[in-house]
């Protein structure tokens, strides 16, 4: 008996043991919505955030820049053989190792760290624009793959420059996607030649006694003078030079006239000048008991460059207004495609956007299908040729199931454009 009923037991046991359903932890059925929610619409906001900030932060540096350096004189020398695409806009007084720590950072940060970005972006663009396509046109798998699975600019513009030639209707979106691609691509590459570092010289200004003196030593002993024409009426010599200030007191403070007489006080001692009035040369300069004229130092020959081992570092004025440029179209041409994709597409729409994931989901059902269950020890090439064989191309489609409900996945075969209807249940 006691045998008999723990054999019974086991039988009992066993019977009443029910392992977990298959679909325990499952997904479930879904009704897909045909109108975009709050959340899709703040998702599209914040998408392009970065993008509409790179193309303001540049031209806002340039502003920054000028606001900060427009009372900073900027010494012609270090940039004078500088023009066109070369650096012309400079600042700062570095060491090699500083410069060229401020040419990485700016590389890695703003050439890289920008490019990221831009990817980003351009990758979700890619995938909405992808699918509005694929609403009622065939895509071959390699296309599908590379702009689902891969965001290599490389490999997306060589799928994209295949595609561009194959269907007239798309070839406006598609070329501008290869050319946003291409942009993004180079985007180091034109950050990277806008800066960059130039070894700075510094101003010696050459004297009429044939001497050098450096720049900062000749503003700091500069005097403004004025020539006085007739000095001896006012208790000068005949040319006398004065400053420019005490010339200015002269004839504007300590000068009346009365009764038709020009009266002059210099030093507590006023002298009648009657209709005549004092006239003076121009303005001049007096360095070191010599005259040199107002543009002395616009003149060639009066200052040399001497070469320093610090740096200054800067910009490409050419190459900053021709990446403004290029970044704004960049971001509002992105930006309609983007806008337009996900107004006219209904799985976007609908929030059944392509992602990773989702991607691999899709793929793996037509995969299934056309692989069958014998693929795992294939080789790469057996598995593309049989898919090339059995799929020139597939699309969205939706096809109803034996209980009533709709299925959404990709399949091959022409048809209306995809539409989804209101109450429908997805599995």
């Amino acid at each position: 008996m006691e045998e008999l009923r723990k054999s019974f037991g086991v039988v009992v046991e066993t019977a009443i043991h029910v392992p977990e359903t298959p679909t325990t932890g499952q997904l479930g059925p879904r009704r897909l919505p045909k109108k975009p929610t709050a959340a899709q619409h703040l998702r599209a906001a914040l998408l392009f955030i970065p993008a509409f900030f790179i193309p303001v932060l540049l031209p806002v540096i340039g502003l920054v820049y000028l606001k900060v350096s427009e009372n900073v004189s900027i010494d012609r020398c270090t940039l004078r053989h500088n023009s066109g695409f070369s650096i012309n806009i400079a600042m700062g007084n570095f060491t090699f190792a500083a410069a060229k720590w401020i040419d990485v950072a700016w590389d890695v940060i703003i050439g890289r760290g920008g490019q990221a970005a831009l990817t980003w972006i351009l990758f979700k663009v890619v995938q909405d624009t992808l699918v509005h396509i694929m609403e009622s046109e065939d895509v071959d798998c390699e296309m599908f793959t590379t702009l689902t699975l891969s965001n290599s600019g490389v490999h997306t513009a060589k799928a994209l420059s295949k595609r561009i030639w194959e269907r007239k209707g798309e070839r406006l979106r598609i070329a501008g996607l290869l050319l946003a691609t291409v942009y993004v691509a180079t985007f180091p590459t034109i950050m990277g030649a806008m800066t960059g570092y130039v070894t700075k010289e510094d101003s010696w200004v050459a004297l009429y006694d044939g001497n050098l003196v450096d720049l900062k030593t000749w503003t700091e002993g500069v005097r403004e003078v004025v020539q006085v024409e007739e000095g001896s009426k006012i208790g000068m010599d005949d040319w006398a030079t004065v400053r420019l200030k005490d010339w200015e007191e002269i004839t504007e403070k300590n000068h009346t006239i009365l009764n038709g007489s020009n009266l002059y006080t210099v030093k507590n001692q006023t002298y009648n000048l009657g209709i005549h009035s004092l006239s003076g040369k121009s303005p001049m300069y007096t360095f070191r008991g010599a005259l040199y004229p107002k543009t002395y130092l616009t003149l060639p020959s009066s200052r040399q460059c001497i070469s320093t081992d610090h740096y200054a570092y800067g910009v490409s004025e050419v190459i900053w207004e021709i990446a403004c440029v290029l970044q704004l179209l960049w971001t509002y041409g992105v930006y309609l495609l983007y806008v337009y994709a996900n107004h006219a597409s209904e799985l976007c729409q609908a929030g059944r956007k392509l992602g990773t994931y989702r991607a691999v989901a899709d793929l793996a059902e037509v995969f299934t299908k056309g692989l069958g269950e014998c693929a795992s020890a294939h080789e790469e090439r057996v598995l593309h040729e049989q898919m090339s064989r059995r799929y020139r191309g597939f699309r969205y489609i939706v096809s109803r199931n034996g209980d009533g409900s709709m299925h959404l996945g990709l399949g091959s075969g022409g048809g209306e454009r995809l539409r989804l209807e209101n109450g429908d249940v997805y599995k």
